[in-house]
């Protein structure tokens, strides 16, 4: 920087420090002290220009004072004054709750950092007591015994744990997840095998569960709000939901011909099929309602990368390079002493000046140039090049530096290369300063593990928002949101069909056989041992070994054999019904198809017997039938699908149209070392692949950087020749030699935060909630065994599994299932069952069928109501009708009650008919014994009639 703008720019800022405090003088005799200090802004206010005011005196601007302070004195007080930024929040809302949020997670972080520091600190411990001095190897990359003499001159590793400070910065570096398996192996080769049980339990309890801890605990604050906060995001919520009616309604087509004039953007084109799917809609609009609270974390987080930033920039600056190449390969010992601490020429011996005799850079004989590492590098012909990609020159590429090891992609070595700088254009020390391991490891505590982790806290919180505000969930009492869980649980569950015994003495023997538990947990126990045994095989074993696996699984292909046939016979064509028998009899059936084969084919076969033998290994899936907590998990994966598959199409899209823009930009960049053949834009394929390996963080700065850089000779912008390589690769085909972009970095920043920060939270959020379902209530209105019982007791009147039963075999049912859902057990009487029908209201189906569905749904309705003694609002909630249309059967426009109600019409009026007639006939005969038969002849009466009353 220029002397004259720096001069300058300390005018500016002592002259803003003025105003200051000239402000905060103001303010405190204005409103007294006490009325000053209620407000904590005020109070931050004060503490900053306190910050200020010790900063000008420890180090006054040149135009006050001549003497100058030691380099990076201040920096720490200087970069105090960027905290005068957070007082935008007195006005700003949105940002004013972000950072409460974040004051109620330090407060509640604090006892996490102390759980960690103690566990980082016992894993140090355990590290320099096991493997410190261990790991030193000699010139092949053997260990060297401590009793060789040249034990101390082997090469150590980076990572090792001969220091307790160094063991903490590598327990450290293996709980982010860099790099850890070259630590391990290292580690290995110093120590034996089994050295790996100690990562591998670090790697569980320190990336697996404490930092996935520390999210939860950071993911927690944001739903801790206080009750006018909460009343505040439901009217929030309730104006979003009012929004989105809008969206829905008018979205169609308008939103689109706005973005008609940036037609010079056709990448964008896919986006349109978004309008296509109410799904993807729904993840967009969460993307979009997003934007303001994600622009706030990315603001913040910009704030602590320009802190870290500024206090880098003081001292690192220029220090990321040192001497390399060829010719510095080849300088002995005492030259490479030399071009570390190089001295004056007046100091130097013949035997040093000789190395400088046949060099054109003998000025500096009269002392007037200073020596530096990189004038004797350049003096010799040496390289003098950047240790790693990024560097602190600036505090833009120191942004940029931290932006990427935000990500815990690379940070190791550029804390390495901290750690081994020296001075300004001065070689590389090893281990020079151990003080910037602690400052890397403070950053990525706060500026990877917090900050960043913000965006999901963020991401998370707005999708919940969305979606309350589109199903309406922010409506429901608590009662009907009870009664929601309830109908969720009872949607999970669907008719089974129940096998009947077969009549056949000896199918029905073998039906009770494989339907016994013993039968089924000695099949489970062969698929155990015979996968323990397929993983016991390695190379190099013995023939012996080899032969005794090999019987070992040919028995248990014999045993699965057996056990397929036993449940063809005792199951008959039922027995492809479930979906595990017809999955073992695939397994069954390639083992015994690769036995044949190998038998008339020998060697030929071996490919596909190895294939089935990998495919016996699935068998160990069966044991999810038999875990409730597995098959929990499988369920909440389950749930979640839906909702991923919103998310995979929208990841897709972003794929897809950063492949594109990719291959416009970067398709003829020079291949280096991290572009190279599998890895570049030269197509659309590579370009996918690339980018979705970029999604993950696995080396997307180093691509970054090597198509940001230009190799020496390159060309900028080359045209299109068929003939490059990399689009016609040939023996003499033209090479490809285009120089790198600047826009690399615009275009890989963008597409971490978006697809990396963004989309893969959002899969996050999409996963959490499917757990959340899963486990919806940790003390559930009901139990699930009787959602169970309901299944059996519906097979026994449904016992093929249709789904549909007669009307009235709903009595049976109402009979024999417990209380609360039936009335086993219990007084019953036909007028209950009338009053209890018209409860239920269960729909009609043609053929007067009932549904399982609806049946459980009406009980599960009617428990819910009796158990939250809500009544009405229960009542009012319709249930769920996404499944109608999905019916066998045309649903009429009759409840059952009605049917019962129909019915018992029937029965009365045809009992009063049946009375009626045998009242008749009791009349009739009554008036017939009344006449009596007169003994002769009846004289003849004219017009004599016989009337009847009945």
């Amino acid at each position: 920087m220029p002397a004259a703008m720096d001069a300058n720019l300390e005018m500016v800022n002592f002259a803003l420090s003025c105003i200051f405090v000239v402000e905060m003088v103001m303010k405190m005799f204005g409103l007294g002290l006490r009325l000053y200090a209620r407000d904590r802004f005020n109070l931050f206010d004060a503490f900053i220009v306190t910050m200020g005011l010790l900063e000008t005196i420890a180090s006054p601007p040149s135009f006050m004072s001549k003497n100058q302070p030691k380099k990076g004195a201040v920096s720490a007080l200087r970069s105090f004054r960027l905290f005068r930024v957070f007082k935008l929040a007195r006005d700003w809302k949105s940002l004013r709750e972000l950072l409460e949020m974040i004051a109620r997670a330090v407060a509640s972080i604090t006892n996490f950092a102390v759980l960690l520091f103690l566990f980082i600190y016992i894993y140090a411990l355990i590290g320099v007591q096991f493997f410190g001095n261990t790991m030193r190897f000699d010139a092949d990359g053997y260990p060297t015994p401590f009793t060789l003499e040249g034990f101390w001159d082997g090469t150590v590793p980076r990572n090792n744990f001969d220091t307790l400070l160094w063991a903490v910065v590598t327990v450290f570096q293996v709980i982010t997840g860099e790099n850890w398996n070259e630590i391990m192996y290292d580690t290995i080769r110093g120590n034996g095998k089994f050295a790996c049980i100690y990562f591998i339990t670090l790697v569980v309890l320190g990336d697996f569960v404490l930092m996935n801890l520390f999210l939860a605990l950071l993911l927690d604050n944001f739903g801790a709000d206080d009750e006018e906060q909460i009343k505040e995001k439901q009217e929030e919520t309730k104006k979003l939901a009012a929004k989105m009616s809008v969206m829905k309604s008018s979205g169609k087509g308008k939103s689109l011909k706005s973005l008609r004039s940036l037609r010079g953007l056709r990448t964008f084109r896919p986006l349109r099929m978004i309008s296509r799917r109410p799904g993807l809609k729904l993840v967009v609009n969460a993307l979009f309602e997003a934007i303001p609270e994600v622009l706030n974390v990315l603001f913040v987080c910009m704030l602590f990368f320009l802190i870290f930033s500024i206090v880098a920039v003081n001292y690192l600056k220029g220090t990321f390079n040192a001497c390399s190449g060829d010719v510095f390969d080849a300088l002995s010992d005492a030259q490479v002493d030399f071009l570390v601490s190089p001295t004056k020429w007046a100091t130097l011996n013949d035997f040093q000046r000789s190395w400088f005799a046949n060099t054109s850079c003998a000025g500096f004989s009269n002392d007037t140039i200073s020596m530096t590492s990189q004038y004797v590098c350049g003096c010799w012909g040496a390289d003098w090049e950047p240790v790693v990609p990024q560097n602190f020159n600036n505090v833009g590429m120191a942004m940029l530096t931290f932006f990427e090891i935000s990500t815990t992609e690379g940070w190791a070595s550029v804390m390495v290369a901290a750690i081994d700088s020296s001075d300004i254009g001065m070689q590389p020390i090893r281990d020079n300063n151990m003080n910037w391991a602690l400052f890397f490891v403070a950053f990525m505590m706060v500026g990877s593990f917090f900050v960043v982790n913000l965006f999901v806290g963020v991401i998370i919180d707005n999708f919940n928002r969305m979606k309350a505000a589109l199903g309406g969930d922010f409506m429901l009492t608590p009662e009907q949101k009870k009664w929601l869980e309830a109908q969720k649980a009872a949607s999970r569950v669907g008719p089974v069909r129940i096998m009947k015994p077969p009549q056949h003495p000896l199918r029905r023997f073998l039906f009770y056989a494989v339907k016994a538990k013993r039968f089924e947990w000695f099949i489970m126990i062969c698929i155990i041992v015979n996968t323990f045994l397929m993983a016991g095989q390695y190379f190099g074993e013995s023939t012996m070994q080899a032969y005794v696996i090999n019987i070992v699984n040919e028995f248990f292909a014999a045993v699965f054999t057996v056990e397929a046939v036993i449940k063809l016979t005792a199951f008959s064509w039922e027995y492809f019904e479930d979906q595990w028998n017809q999955f073992d009899f695939f397994v069954v059936l390639g083992t015994l198809l690769s036995v044949i084969v190998e038998m008339f084919t020998g060697a030929s076969v071996r490919s596909l017997a190895m294939l089935v033998r990998v495919f016996r290994v699935t068998r160990i899936l069966r044991l999810v039938k038999a875990s409730k907590s597995i098959r929990q998990i499988l369920l909440t994966l389950y749930i979640a699908l839906p909702g991923l598959s919103n998310i995979t199409s929208i990841l897709f899209l972003m794929l897809f149209i950063y492949s594109t823009m990719g291959v416009q930009l970067f398709a003829k960049i020079a291949l280096n070392d991290n572009i190279d053949s599998h890895a570049n834009f030269r197509n659309f394929g590579k370009a996918f692949l690339l980018l979705l390996r970029s999604a993950t963080g696995e080396a997307w700065d180093a691509c970054m950087h090597d198509l940001a850089s230009s190799t020496p000779g390159c060309v900028d912008d080359p045209p299109y020749n068929p003939m490059m390589c990399g689009f016609n690769d040939f023996d003499g085909c033209i090479p490809l030699n285009g120089c790198g972009s600047p826009i690399a970095f615009a275009f890989f920043c963008s597409f971490t935060l978006l697809v990396t920060y963004v989309m893969l939270n959002l899969t996050i959020a999409v996963i959490l909630e499917g757990f959340s379902l899963s486990h919806e209530d940790e003390e559930p209105l009901f139990d699930q065994d009787l959602l169970e019982e309901f299944q059996v007791k519906w097979a026994d009147i449904d016992p093929k599994a249709t789904g549909f039963v007669k009307v009235d075999m709903i009595l049976q049912l109402v009979n024999t299932l417990k209380p609360p859902l039936g009335r086993y057990g219990m007084p019953f009487s036909m007028s209950y069952f009338f009053k209890f029908m018209r409860q239920l209201e269960v729909p009609l189906y043609e053929g007067e069928h009932i549904h399982f569905r609806d049946v459980l749904l009406a009980m599960t309705r009617e428990m819910v109501k009796g158990l939250t003694g809500d009544v009405g609002t229960i009542t009012q909630m319709p249930a769920d009708q996404d499944s109608a249309g999905l019916m066998s059967k045309r649903r009429i426009d009759f409840f059952a009650h009605q049917y019962f109600g129909a019915c018992r019409i029937q029965r009365q009026v045809a009992q009063w008919l049946q009375i009626k007639r045998r009242l008749e006939k009791k009349y009739m005969e009554e008036y017939k014994n009344k006449i009596k038969k007169p003994s002769g002849r009846p004289k003849k009466q004219r017009d004599a009639r016989v009337f009847t009353i009945g």
